[in-house]
């Protein structure tokens, strides 16, 4: 996979329009109401008693009624409209696992809690092998379903906290937060016996190659998350160039 610069980058705004939208709706919505609730108990307290009916059902009592209209409109909205909206959005549509953008965020954010608490962390590239042939020999149905087992063995096999995704085609990434490569490398062993030994619709087997990089959270010298991508990259294109049904650990460029 060709990785740029951009999709790792720490100033990029990650979030699709609708959750922006929401903030904005939401902060709007919040500062409506403690406005109104403190008009409210301002106004009781210092209006005289005949004042209150009047204020109750003109425009101050119109104003607390239109912020739990808007509140319950929010909660409705976010409920019905925005979640499905947001996972759709997060979500590649025929895996189910994220997309890119989701995952290299949650990428990101990991690296940088890596660091933070000094724990190590593993990062797994991972390639089906002869993906093109299965498309043109079983026909692009077979391919889709190809994709959607992968995608669904490799949510199994990911562990509680764990982050998966589909990075482009045939490629996907495993992130897993608090493993070493080694115990990376088991895991995705375990999961490469796994997809051999169960064939997806006509075809006879499917395999898949791997590059692993890691982190111990104590480098001398620490790796972006930009480095630490590449590194698994250049593992898996090792693999690539040299066959295919294996899994490489990449040599760490930092000490």
């Amino acid at each position: 996979m060709q990785l740029k610069r951009e999709h790792l980058s720490a100033n990029r705004d990650f979030r699709d329009p609708w959750t922006r939208i929401e903030h904005l709706v939401g902060a709007y919505v919040t500062g409506y109401v403690v406005l109104s609730v403190i008009l409210w108990f301002g106004v009781w307290r210092v209006m005289p008693r005949h004042f209150i009916r009047l204020w109750v059902v003109g425009s101050g009592g119109e104003g607390i009624l239109t912020a739990i209209l808007l509140v319950t409109l929010r909660l409705l909205v976010r409920r019905h409209l925005w979640w499905p909206l947001h996972q759709q959005a997060a979500h590649d549509g025929l895996t189910g696992l994220y997309r890119p953008t989701v995952f290299w965020e949650h990428f990101g954010h990991q690296v940088a809690l890596a660091y933070r608490h000094q724990q190590p962390l593993a990062f797994a590239f991972l390639d089906l092998d002869d993906f093109k042939q299965i498309n043109d020999h079983y026909g692009h149905a077979t391919g889709d379903a190809v994709l959607r087992a992968f995608g669904q063995y490799l949510r199994q096999q990911a562990r509680a906290g764990d982050i998966v995704g589909r990075l482009g085609g045939e490629e996907f990434g495993w992130l897993l937060p608090g493993a070493t490569v080694t115990d990376a490398q088991v895991a995705v062993e375990r999961f490469l016996t796994l997809v051999r030994s169960d064939p997806i619709e006509q075809n006879p087997e499917i395999t898949f190659s791997g590059g692993i990089a890691g982190l111990t959270g104590h480098e001398t010298h620490p790796l972006s998350a930009w480095e630490l991508a590449e590194a698994a990259d250049r593992a898996l294109y090792q693999v690539k160039a040299a066959g295919k049904a294996q899994i490489v650990m990449a040599s760490s460029p930092s000490t």
